[in-house]
């Protein structure tokens, strides 16, 4: 039985480790490629780096200025690497098939946390969104929930309030907002561990987890 249990498991973890290497080879933005340009207009190094990698960029050409100039000597770089460079960090980039969003984002936000806590069989989650530089409230930034597929609006004041079901698992929250680079944070909700012996209580309390 011992024997079984331990081919299953190394077989598990081999499935895993293989999963986890087939999803970063299969990312285009982990394939390396090398350019070399001189004051060459953006969209044409777009276009040979789309003929290298074997992809399509997809974005506002009223915010990409494809004919500015651009000088790179990438070897051997990550295409993230080289857009990373060419574009000055200023955009994400969020892949969907064959295709890479280039979406402009300059701005970084921020969570401050006002409440993170088990309410019965929910979890209230309350806090407020601000901009990381000026410390401004930010209104109607998108707070998303990945596990339970919900999502609320910041207020006026950047405030939001939500409350998921508690299920015991990590609550992951993403913040969103034109302009600004994506944010997550993790939340640890409480967790009550019992044995047989029914007078064994363990509580997790909760926690945050950026």
């Amino acid at each position: 039985m011992l024997y079984k249990l331990h081919r299953y498991l190394n077989y598990t973890i081999a499935l895993l480790l293989l999963s986890a290497l087939t999803a970063r080879a299969d990312s285009i933005l982990s394939k390396n490629i090398s350019v070399h340009v001189t004051e060459m207009r953006l969209g044409t190094v777009l276009k040979t780096i789309e003929q290298k990698g074997n992809f399509y960029f997809s974005y506002n050409s009223n915010i990409v200025k494809t004919d500015s100039l651009v000088t790179i000597n990438a070897d051997n770089w990550t295409i993230k690497e080289v857009l990373d460079h060419m574009l000055r960090y200023r955009f994400e980039y969020r892949e969907t098939k064959n295709f890479i969003i280039l979406r402009y984002a300059p701005l970084q936000l921020t969570i401050v946390t006002d409440k993170a806590a088990t309410d019965g069989d929910n979890y209230s989650i309350s806090g407020t969104v601000t901009d990381e530089q000026t410390g401004h409230n930010l209104p109607n930034a998108s707070v998303y929930s990945h596990e339970q597929l919900q999502s609320v609006l910041t207020d006026k004041e950047g405030h939001f309030d939500m409350i998921v079901r508690n299920e015991g698992q990590p609550i992951t929250l993403t913040i969103s907002k034109e302009f600004y680079k994506d944010t997550t944070v993790t939340f640890l909700a409480d967790v009550n561990v019992r044995s047989t012996d029914t007078t064994l209580k363990k509580t997790q309390p909760a926690g945050l987890y950026p």
